[in-house]
């Protein structure tokens, strides 16, 4: 079944462009972190689905032009459309560029398109022509520098400038403390962050302001409704490589300045925070309007068009995902279903610690227990020829630089993936059902980890690797424990932890834990049900900004 345009509609090529009279526009815009840009095209395939009438316009760098092409190939062609009527037009803007840094290009490109003149894509050299005026913007909070270039060249839109939709790719519950005022417990705007730096600084002053707007562990109490309280200091468990208070101050100052936030969360997951959110900062305060919409990912079935994660196509076999298949298969074979451990942080976190890092996957493969690990990040220390070597020799180990984390995922000989808790994550763990083990670094992952290992009791999260002046002071949740009881952040302690952890994986607590995590999946993948709340959250967005 095609999804038609509607009466009088049509799309026509010229010259090497496309037009698109009497349909519809929403334009997206994230900064070039692949985790904020991927969500967009599972977003954009709902709302065309939803509406015939609609066409999505985003605009990206060269860096990650590719990764969403590659993206929008999964999705269904009755949806997404043909080469002459193609429905999502992706346009590099932008060369490759910092995140934070302002993007000169973007104004421009974007005066254009609001005007209907040509847009050039950078990597393709298509020329886009007749696109039609947005309705309504979604752009990435951390972009400040969109949001005012939009705001200027769209005024007066017609009483006012275009409205602008934050694209808040987490949890809700972690933006309290981060973004949200002071009297919620946030930590509140410090007011030294320029609009004018925001909009055109340079290099040279975005970094030289990156740690400028880190806030100053108390040690006073985070409690956010509906998960367990902690200290603010446990907001920063690892000493991590980059510093996120510049993007934070961004984000204050941007996200309660929109006409509404699109969050890829939903109540299953952070009921009370939801609720907290919308009656105490958006929505009755502000007028701003939340939009529960997760889960969001691609490796969703109902997204994808035909792509299995587990079948090896042609010149694939020597690939990274038939290797992992290829060990995957094997372990299955050896040591049962479930069985396989993954580890990855991520595209960007790794433990700062070797030492500890080190002692958890002995102690893994001590045990008998087969490992994956994945180690993409830009930022770790090189991988020691002995280490790799030991891993790439051990019968019940593989290593990948990147690791093809979805046919991993949705293997069945994989059983726990010890993660950063990163939200793009979390997600694909929901959809293929492989419980969590937390090694959170900051931002949202602390969160994540708390919520799902001691809210919904769905997951187990590793304390003693903690590290560094923050990571390894008291922790909360363990106040009223005796002295002999506490965490130590030792390596030796680290060894005792993860040797009771895969005792607890085998046993009653970790059948439990696997039981509750499949629930809480399952409920979050409802979301996008016929009457399922992310389903709803976007057709309330799309009758007021689109019907």
């Amino acid at each position: 079944m095609t999804v038609p345009l509607p009466n009088g509609a049509h799309n026509q090529d010229h010259s090497n462009g496309t037009a698109y009279p009497n349909l519809k526009n929403i334009f997206f815009f994230a900064i070039p972190a692949w985790g904020h840009n991927k969500p967009i095209i599972t977003l954009a395939y709902r709302m065309l689905e939803a509406r015939p009438n609609l066409v999505i316009t985003i605009f990206t760098s060269s860096m990650i032009y590719p990764k969403l092409l590659a993206e929008i190939a999964k999705i269904p062609d009755h949806v997404k459309g043909t080469s002459k009527d193609q429905r999502i037009n992706v346009i590099d803007v932008c060369e490759p560029m910092h995140p934070l840094l302002p993007a000169p290009a973007f104004m421009p490109a974007f005066e254009a398109l609001w005007k209907g003149e040509p847009v050039k894509c950078l990597s393709s050299g298509k020329e886009f022509i007749g696109i039609p005026r947005p309705t309504v913007a979604v752009i990435d909070p951390f972009a400040g520098y969109v949001m005012e270039a939009i705001r200027e060249i769209t005024l007066p839109y017609p009483n006012g400038p275009l409205p602008i939709i934050a694209w808040m790719t987490a949890a809700i519950g972690p933006c309290i403390h981060l973004f949200g005022p002071k009297e919620l417990g946030g930590i509140g705007l410090s007011g030294n962050l320029s609009v004018k730096t925001i909009r055109y600084g340079t290099e040279a002053e975005i970094l030289s302001q990156m740690n400028a707007f880190a806030a100053k562990p108390t040690g006073k109490v985070i409690s956010i409704p509906g998960v367990p309280s902690m200290y603010d200091y446990e907001q920063l468990p690892q000493l991590a490589p980059i510093s996120g208070s510049l993007v934070e101050e961004i984000g204050r100052i941007y996200i309660s300045k929109c006409d509404g936030i699109f969050t890829v969360t939903a109540s299953c997951y952070e009921k009370a925070a939801i609720e907290h959110v919308k009656e105490n900062w958006l929505e009755k305060p502000l007028g701003s309007v939340l939009y529960p919409i997760g889960p969001l990912s691609t490796s969703d079935s109902s997204v994808r068009a035909g792509d299995d994660p587990l079948k090896v196509g042609p010149g694939e076999e020597q690939s990274p995902k038939a290797l992992a298949i290829e060990f995957l298969d094997m372990m299955r074979k050896k040591c049962g279903e479930k069985s396989v451990i993954y580890m990855s942080f991520g595209s960007i976190f790794w433990p700062s610690d070797d030492d500890k890092l080190w002692a958890v996957i002995e102690e893994i493969l001590a045990s008998g227990t087969p490992l994956i690990l994945a180690h993409p990040s830009p930022f770790m220390k090189p991988i020691g020829d002995d280490k790799l070597r030991f891993i790439r020799e051990h019968p019940l180990a593989t290593e990948f630089e990147w690791a093809p984390q979805e046919t991993i995922l949705s293997h069945p000989a994989t059983g726990w993936f010890i993660s950063h808790g990163g939200w793009n994550s979390t997600q694909e763990a929901f959809i293929y059902r492989v419980p969590q083990i937390f090694w959170p670094f900051g931002g949202d992952q602390p969160y994540n980890s708390l919520v799902i290992s001691d809210h919904h009791k769905a997951g187990f999260e590793l304390i003693n690797i903690r590290t560094g002046e923050d990571g390894t002071k008291p922790v909360y949740r363990f106040k009223d424990l005796p002295d002999s009881k506490q965490p130590t952040f030792t390596v030796d302690a680290v060894r005792n932890e993860v040797r009771g952890l895969l005792a607890k994986l085998k046993g009653e607590e970790g059948q439990e834990k696997r039981k509750n995590f499949e629930k809480l999946g399952a409920a979050f993948l409802a979301g996008w049900s016929k009457d399922g709340e992310a389903r709803a959250s976007m057709e309330k967005f799309l009758k007021k900004y689109i019907d």
